[in-house]
């Protein structure tokens, strides 16, 4: 659920601009189930170049940390196991969200409404309230965006809090290196 609800808010589909400033590197906290990671988040072009690096934090029984490396380039996107240094890569199964422009297709389809606004990580933020079908189960959320971005989340089901995240940094419009888009030479699968 958590790389779907990812890929919800975060990932590119359309080479048009998602986002209201040209670059940044985010730094998130998020919770899965209980379970802490920790996510970088880079974006260039306004959003039209974009990758997560999550690092899993799992007990030492359960292998301990994971790191997964989700990158997107247009419509498609590429997941890779930098530990297990294996990777998928496929099309988006939907385009995501785009803040800067809503569509009432997603309007109706994600029964989105505003909630008000409030402040996160210094930035003022538009909160929204939305319902997701994922799996067979009803997923209810609220997103805190500021210039497009999602900068907190929270997401429950059956009155549980199944995933939450929020920006712990942000610096926005500066240069994003170049290696944090390359997937590493050694990844099998793709």
């Amino acid at each position: 659920i958590t790389v779907l609800f990812c890929s919800l808010f975060h990932l590119v589909g359309a080479q048009e601009a998602r986002y209201g400033i040209k670059s940044a590197s985010i730094e998130r906290e998020a919770s899965a189930m209980g379970q802490k990671m920790q996510i970088e988040w880079y974006f260039d072009d306004y959003g039209n170049k974009e990758v997560l690096y999550t690092t899993l934090n799992l007990p030492a029984l359960m292998g301990g940390d994971r790191r997964i490396m989700v990158l997107t380039d247009g419509d498609r996107v590429t997941t890779v196991d930098l530990d297990e240094k294996q990777g998928t890569a496929g099309m988006l199964p939907e385009e995501p969200i785009n803040f800067l422009s809503l569509s009432p297709e997603a309007i109706q389809k994600y029964q989105l409404k505003e909630a008000g606004e409030e402040t996160v990580a210094g930035k003022p933020c538009k909160v929204y309230t939305l319902k997701r079908e994922e799996m067979g189960v009803t997923v209810d959320a609220k997103v805190w965006i500021w210039e497009g971005l999602q900068m907190k989340s929270e997401a429950s089901s059956g009155g549980m809090t199944v995933y939450s995240d929020t920006v712990a940094r942000i610096r926005e419009n500066e240069p994003v290196p170049t290696d944090k888009f390359t997937i590493p030479s050694d990844i099998k699968g793709l």
